[in-house]
């Protein structure tokens, strides 16, 4: 039983559905330190908790194996090569502040293809991360969206640069269209976002009229 008021120890219906859907096998290497300072203990069975919630979902299709780097110059050599950094931990010891190195990465691997955590920070943002990452390894394809950012001099700021079409291009081919691209919206084109349009022609409306008639889907800010 999850007695927590937010759910904390309780993955998502979305994660469990990724999780029973895997085809084959994800590895998952947790690379921890053994030798962690006392507030970082309780992140890291939060960690392994989470892990043992994906293992159980997936079904035996997620294998997960936590590795103590210490100081093994090969895996740490590795660990430059995969992109998990050594971060520098402040503890008190003997009545005296001091930095120690550790390691807080994980690794995923699916069919060749690599998925980096490089510090797990906060156990309320892992399974996002996680589900995330196992997403991005196991879609064969990116689905494309399309983002029209309005006309006429509107206030629309535009699909480049921002931190939400920074994150959706994680996941998904991300093409800015517009007035003239909504009269035949790109074969493509799986959903539209439509963000604050001013105006639009009759040809525009009856383009997107058509898509959504087709089947696809629109967000309309």
């Amino acid at each position: 039983l999850d007695l927590t008021e937010d759910r904390r120890h309780t993955i998502s219906p979305a994660t469990r559905a990724v999780l029973e859907g895997l085809d084959d096998v994800v590895n998952v290497d947790a690379y921890f330190s053994r030798d962690l300072p006392p507030y970082l203990l309780n992140l890291r069975r939060q960690v392994e908790d989470i892990l043992d919630e994906y293992r159980a979902y997936s079904g035996g299709r997620l294998q997960v194996e936590f590795k103590d780097p210490g100081g093994d110059p090969l895996t740490l050599e590795k660990l430059r090569s995969l992109g998990i950094p050594q971060v520098q931990l402040e503890i008190l010891e003997k009545d005296q502040f001091k930095l120690t190195n550790a390691y807080l990465g994980i690794a995923l691997l699916y069919g060749g293809k690599l998925e980096v955590i490089p510090v797990v920070q906060d156990a309320a943002r892992l399974e996002s991360e996680l589900t995330g990452a196992i997403v991005r390894l196991t879609s064969l394809e990116k689905k494309g969206i399309g983002w029209f950012t309005g006309s006429a001099g509107g206030a629309a700021t535009g699909p480049g640069g921002s931190a939400l079409t920074e994150e959706l291009g994680r996941y998904y081919d991300v093409r800015e269209l517009g007035p003239e691209d909504l009269r035949e919206i790109p074969g493509e084109v799986r959903t539209l976002i439509v963000e604050g349009p001013q105006e639009l022609s009759e040809e525009a409306r009856f383009g997107l009229d058509q898509f959504l008639m087709g089947g696809g889907k629109a967000v309309f800010l």
